[in-house]
C-alpha cells in the first residue's frame, strides 16, 4: 500500500515538473502576498499607536503605507496569481491531461480495445482527467496558501514572541495530526 502511495506521489509530480517555472513563480506571488497580509496589520497597529502620541503625520503614512500594501495584496496579487493560475497553468496542464490520457488509451493492447466498451472508457478517462484537475486547483489555491500562511504567521509569532509562536505551532501540529489520523481512517471506509 506504501508503494502504491509513493508511486502516485511520483506519477504526479513528474507529470507536473515541465510547469515548474509558471508553479515556482505561482509560489513566490502566494509568499510575497502572505508576507504582505502579515506585514498590513503590523503598520496599522503603528499608526493606532502615533494617534496615541499625538503624532497625525506619522498616523497618516503608517495607515496609507498600510492601504496601499492591502491593495497590492488583494489587486495587483491577486490579479498575478489568476494570470498565472489561467494563462500559464490552467489551460496547458488540462491540454497535457487530455493528451496523456489519449497517449495511455493508445497503449492499450487490441484486446482491451475490443472486451471494453468505450463509453466505459470515456467515463473512466473523464473522471481521471477531473480528479487531476481538482487536485490541481484545490493544492494551488487552498492547501498552498494555507501553508504559506501558517508558516508566515508562525514567523512573524516568533519575531514578537517566541513562547506564543511554539504554542501555535503545538497546536497547528496537533491539528495536522489528527486531521491525517482521521483521513486515513475515514477514506479505507469510503473506498470499500
Amino acid at each position: 500500500m506504501e508503494q502504491k502511495k509513493t508511486s502516485f506521489v511520483k506519477n504526479i509530480l513528474s507529470f507536473f515538473k515541465p510547469f515548474w517555472k509558471p508553479m515556482t513563480l505561482l509560489v513566490f506571488i502566494m509568499i510575497i502576498g502572505q508576507l504582505i497580509g502579515a506585514f498590513s496589520p503590523y503598520l496599522f497597529g503603528k499608526g493606532v499607536d502615533a494617534i496615541t502620541h499625538g503624532e497625525m503625520r506619522l498616523t497618516f503614512i503608517f495607515i496609507i503605507c498600510a492601504f496601499g500594501l492591502s491593495l497590492l495584496q488583494t489587486e495587483i496579487l491577486s490579479w498575478a496569481e489568476d494570470l498565472v493560475m489561467i494563462k500559464m497553468l490552467g489551460d496547458k496542464i488540462e491540454k497535457a491531461i487530455s493528451v496523456k490520457s489519449m497517449e495511455r488509451m493508445f497503449g492499450f493492447s487490441v484486446g482491451q480495445h475490443v472486451n471494453e466498451h468505450s463509453g466505459v472508457k470515456q467515463t473512466i478517462v473523464n473522471k481521471g482527467q477531473s480528479a487531476l484537475i481538482n487536485l490541481m486547483y484545490n493544492t494551488l489555491q487552498n492547501i498552498l496558501p494555507n501553508i504559506f500562511q501558517i508558516i508566515v504567521l508562525l514567523v512573524v509569532l516568533t519575531i514578537f514572541d517566541w513562547t506564543v509562536a511554539v504554542i501555535a505551532a503545538f497546536f497547528v501540529i496537533f491539528y495536522i495530526v489528527i486531521s491525517y489520523k482521521r483521513n486515513v481512517t475515514f477514506f479505507p471506509k469510503q473506498m470499500n
